[in-house]
């Protein structure tokens, strides 16, 4: 509760909370520090695989540049600031970054989660309609930039709104300051954060859930192209196949359960602010947001589990690193490991003429085979 005094500050009426001993804030500082560590680090290697080993030479590699300059971001400010004032319940930065840590949050957050939508689409539109026209380098940059547009636009108000105010504690002895939202309309000001909950959380959930899931589906459902069982190829490829579905499923939980409980508790704190007397409500929130901004270091983790490619990129940035030396490309995919996924789209030319109308009646079945044959390769890093 806040009540105005004569000298311009306001009266803070305290809600006792549970009050963190030494060893909580110790154990926070630390799980905040790993995760804000882990997605500078982490990000800024994919970032530099991405520009100066690879190159902005495919859709996907401009969608995983942007999503970890996003997740770069949130690590870099939206992580240590944020968690510094909901820890101290106080503010101790000049009266600027009041404006630019929840604009940069906002927009950060934006970024990362636009992005992994744009990109779960990409794929669902390449796995399921493989006849039509492959996303070019030129529309790949159009989103990206309109992803940057409508995340700054729509983050404009956490930067306008947002001021340092002191706040006199109940026995008028001491005055301290906090950032705050500052809004004339509190019904708009609600309104605006539902519908920011709305935008950055259960509409891309549908979007990205609803994507990979159908992926998912098509992927377990597409057969090996040869059809001997005991074929080395169709044994190897129904592993890969087991291995995206089971790296789909991780995206899809690690997206839907990172921000869930962060998402709800927004939503509640702007439709029943009562819950913010809550004696526990302070531990509940650091295990909400730190849950949430976790998900800004998985990806590159992801990424050196499932696919080939960047793990052989980890491997040599590693060896340069610690040996001083060139990484020569150990543990880098085999050539059975790629024929595992390509040489299943290939036919023998003699059966292939001699069932040559067969072939014509189902082409369009082939090429959805061989679209999700890509898209495991693709994941894979066996492309």
């Amino acid at each position: 509760m806040q009540n105005d005094t004569d000298d311009g500050t306001l009266a803070f009426e305290l809600v006792a909370l549970h009050a963190l001993s030494t060893y909580e804030v110790v154990f926070w500082c630390i799980m905040y520090g790993t995760i804000a560590f882990l997605s500078v680090f982490g990000n800024s290697v994919i970032i530099y695989i991405i520009l100066w080993r690879w190159g902005l030479n495919s859709v996907t590699n401009y969608f995983i540049l942007n999503l970890s300059v996003g997740d770069l971001i949130t690590g870099l400010l939206a992580i240590p600031f944020k968690f510094q004032a909901a820890l101290f319940q106080e503010w101790y930065f000049p009266n600027f970054v009041c404006q630019l840590v929840p604009f940069i949050e906002t927009v950060s957050l934006s970024i990362s989660v636009f992005t992994l939508t744009g990109s779960a689409a990409d794929r669902f539109r390449a796995v399921l309609f493989p006849d039509h026209s492959k996303m070019t380098l030129g529309v790949a940059r159009l989103i990206v930039i309109f992803i940057w547009v409508f995340s700054i636009v729509g983050s404009y108000p956490y930067g306008i709104f947002h001021e340092v105010i002191e706040l006199t504690l109940p026995d008028f002895s001491l005055t301290i300051r906090q950032c705050q939202p500052i809004y004339g309309d509190e019904s708009w000001w609600k309104a605006y954060n539902i519908y920011l909950t709305i935008i950055q959380y259960f509409v891309p959930l549908i979007i990205v859930d609803g994507a990979y899931a159908v992926i998912a589906h098509k992927v377990w459902a597409a057969p090996p192209l040869v059809d001997l069982k005991s074929d080395p190829r169709a044994q190897q490829f129904e592993a890969a196949k087991r291995r995206v579905v089971k790296l789909l499923i991780i995206v899809v939980v690690v997206f839907t359960f990172c921000w869930l409980p962060l998402e709800v508790y927004l939503v509640l704190n702007e439709l029943q602010p009562q819950i913010n007397e809550w004696y526990y409500i302070n531990v509940l929130y650091f295990c909400f947001h730190w849950l949430a901004m976790s998900n800004s270091c998985l990806n590159p983790i992801i990424y050196g589990i499932y696919n080939e490619k960047f793990q052989k990129e980890y491997k040599r940035l590693y060896f340069r690193l610690v040996y001083c030396g060139k990484y020569e490309g150990k543990g880098q995919p085999t050539d059975g490991d790629e024929m595992a996924i390509r040489s299943e789209a290939t036919y023998d030319e003699n059966t292939e003429n001699a069932a040559q109308s067969n072939m014509m009646q189902s082409s369009l079945k082939v090429r959805r085979a061989t679209s999700a044959h890509d898209y495991i390769a693709s994941e894979l890093g066996q492309d």
